[in-house]
């Protein structure tokens, strides 16, 4: 955001033609004598914190020069980088609203949108000339008493979760690792992470719902940019999409869920999970703050690490005034680790960890005793695979206990052994991770057993690909 500000000694405007197709304001003209004009041009990326300087910026100015009228000014000619119409228009009433709240004097605002005729008159003297620049530091948080700070103001005030500070433990990070889910994201972990949205809702979008692209805002937190998703689908009128956010994966959003139905679906994805899960406000009153043409209320859901991490889930938001809503899950990446930090911690309290079924990095490891039995190997995992699921056989090029550690450490959900009384009876020896027991099982109750866990898990609408060789995960 740029603004200039002058000391006139008079002031004059008129509206002339429009400059936009459907300009937000009316055409109008004014006189107002002596002023502080303040032109202004709204950069891409600006928010309410350069809205909040500029008006404490103009308040200060007018009380130095000694006028008792301020005259904000649309003017976009200060700047190359202009923000869209909309969003500079919502800026402009936003610094005249934080204006008004500050300034006892007569305060006007020229009509956006439009091409104007206008005539000032400055003073001249040293003070009469002043510009300044303000750029994006976003991420703004209104704390209880009204006043706006950033996030990392409000975190360390305790008014806010800790979003921008802390970090996973180094067990959870070593985890993620391994899946694929740290520091970049791999292949093996963005399926990871989709299948835990998908389980989270319930099941894929609509094959017709739109894919969104949708870009954070500067430097902005994910929590602001997750209420920007939900108000932009309000504002689109999706009754459901997928928003793609750089580096945070996909955000499913489905109109008319309120904050219970979001924190049921990811409190189902495993036990004990939603006892982990809280919210935070996001509204122009009172918590999480972006800027916006329009009044909102919302929440965001978060996970609480315990390392005192607090992790985007989920989120909701309706207008204020309006009849609709929407609810927002994901990010898809953080879910997927809040999931699998849940998990470390499961280990620790004595628990074996696991993902649900489509969150889990490997379906089945499929491990033969010698090469003897790598061809059965091969057919069984021919048939696992043509279920969509992840599946790896680990060839006896080390010993079995390596090997059934190695697929352990993948939370691989079943791991199927077969040595010769397998193969000669037609059996499988079955490790079941989420019961916790093994069991000899026919090939065919086998697959069985997998297509029934395939088609009753909200499975994705494609076939998934497979991870990587074991070695490469760890």
């Amino acid at each position: 955001m740029r603004a200039l500000f002058i000391h006139s000694r008079e002031t004059w405007f008129r509206a002339v033609r429009r400059a936009l197709r459907e300009p937000p304001d009316p055409p109008s003209e004014e006189s107002l004598g002596e002023c502080l004009v303040v032109f202004v041009s709204i950069e891409e990326g600006d928010g309410l914190g350069e809205a909040e300087r500029l008006a404490n910026d103009a308040v200060s100015q007018a009380e130095r020069v000694g006028v008792n009228c301020i005259l904000l000014y649309p003017f976009a000619h200060l700047s190359s980088r202009l923000a869209d119409p909309r969003r500079a228009y919502s800026l402009l009433v936003e610094a005249e609203r934080l204006l008004r709240e500050r300034w006892t004097g007569k305060l006007a605002r020229a009509p956006f949108g439009w091409y104007k005729s206008f005539r000032i008159h400055c003073v001249g003297h040293p003070l009469c000339e002043l510009s300044r620049s303000y750029g994006g530091e976003g991420g703004l948080y209104r704390l209880r008493n009204g006043k706006l700070v950033q996030l990392r103001e409000a975190e360390n005030l305790d008014e806010a979760p800790h979003f921008t500070s802390g970090a996973w433990d180094e067990e959870s990070l070593r985890v993620m690792t391994r899946f694929g889910l740290h520091p970049q994201v791999t292949l093996l972990g963005a399926e990871v992470a989709r299948g835990a949205l998908l389980h989270a809702a319930g099941g894929p979008p609509a094959p017709t719902s739109p894919v969104r692209d949708f870009s954070p805002q500067g430097r902005e937190p994910l929590p602001h940019t997750l209420v920007r998703v939900c108000l932009d689908a309000l504002e689109c009128g999706c009754s459901e999409a997928l928003y793609a956010v750089p580096g945070y994966g996909d955000v499913l959003v489905r109109a008319n869920l309120d904050l219970d139905s979001v924190a049921a679906g990811l409190g189902g994805l495993m036990e004990g999970f939603g006892g982990r899960l809280a919210s935070v406000s996001a509204s122009r009153r009172e918590g999480l703050v972006v800027d916006w043409y329009a009044d909102y209320d919302g929440r965001i859901l978060y996970y609480e690490s315990p390392s005192g991490r607090a992790v985007v889930v989920g989120g909701y938001a309706a207008l204020r005034g309006g009849t609709g809503s929407v609810a927002c899950l994901g990010p898809s990446y953080e879910v997927a680790r809040a999931l699998v930090d849940h998990g470390v911690a499961m280990a620790r309290s004595g628990r074996t960890p696991s993902l649900p079924f489509w969150a889990s990095p490997v379906h089945v490891a499929i491990i033969p005793v010698k090469e003897e039995q790598l061809a059965i190997a091969e057919e069984l995992a021919r048939q696992a695979s043509s279920l969509g699921l992840r599946v790896y056989i680990d060839p006896p090029t080390r010993g079995l206990g390596a090997r059934v550690r190695a697929a352990g450490r993948l939370w691989s959900l079943y791991i199927a052994v077969i040595g010769e009384r397998e193969a000669r009876d037609g059996t499988v020896n079955v490790r079941r991770r989420r019961e916790g027991d093994q069991v000899v099982m026919s090939m065919g109750e086998f697959i069985e057993d997998l297509e029934r866990q395939a088609l009753s898990s909200p499975s994705p609408h494609r076939v998934m690909r497979g991870p990587p060789t074991p070695q490469s995960s760890l």
